[in-house]
């Protein structure tokens, strides 16, 4: 049972994120997990340690405000504490963790009065259906790193992407993860994935392109 921790938003992130002078930063996420069901001191919060940096730049990728994001942060260990006994396999908790927050981007998109931004048409996107689309992983990483300088990237993809197009590239680009653990999240396969970030790659470099003409 944990114990000695109070969930308050607001008081939530001071109270759990100060792991005591002992505590093995080297401990598995999955030993940490446990040490917390058990109620040891300081395991959640290096837990939170480890993973917020992770976790606030894939939600930011996701929502486009460094602030927002910092608040959804909060919410989503607040619901890891509360679910963390109905965590099957405790080494996944970072995977775990991403899917929490991934539900909660679904929510505030949904709440009264917010809707992401509609998508950018562009001719002859959507239908290149290959299926060798997707390029080596090497080059989608290459193509990222030519886009990522960009001031309102994140905006445009929250803006000028579909849900999953924006979710495969806050999963490979925000959160780090690969191919294999982002088609694991998303529940598809590693093909279907890369597919994805092919033409969510090619609709940003087509925006950006556009942007740059208009100017």
């Amino acid at each position: 049972m944990l114990k000695d921790i109070v969930i308050e938003r607001g008081r939530f992130l001071d109270r759990v994120t100060r792991p005591d002078d002992t505590a093995d930063a080297a401990v598995a996420d999955g030993d940490l997990v446990r040490q917390a069901l058990g109620g040891q001191p300081g395991a959640f919060g290096l837990l939170y340690e480890r993973h917020l940096p992770r976790l606030h730049r894939y939600l930011c990728f996701r929502v486009a405000d460094a602030e927002l994001a910092m608040d959804l942060v909060q919410d989503v260990f607040i619901q890891a504490l509360r679910s963390l006994s109905q965590l099957r396999e405790p080494d996944r908790f970072g995977a775990w963790l991403l899917s929490i927050a991934s539900r909660r981007v679904a929510e505030h998109w949904s709440g009264p009065g917010l809707r992401r931004s509609g998508q950018l048409p562009l001719d002859g996107d959507e239908d290149d259906d290959r299926s060798d689309a997707g390029p080596v992983d090497q080059a989608g990483a290459a193509i990222w790193t030519d886009l990522e300088h960009h001031v309102d990237l994140t905006r445009l993809i929250a803006g000028s992407l579909n849900d999953v197009q924006a979710q495969v590239l806050a999963l490979r680009f925000g959160a780090g993860l690969s191919l294999r653990e982002t088609a694991a999240l998303i529940g598809g396969t590693e093909v279907a994935a890369r597919q994805h970030q092919y033409r969510a790659l090619k609709r940003l470099r087509a925006v950006l392109r556009d942007q740059g003409e208009r100017t």
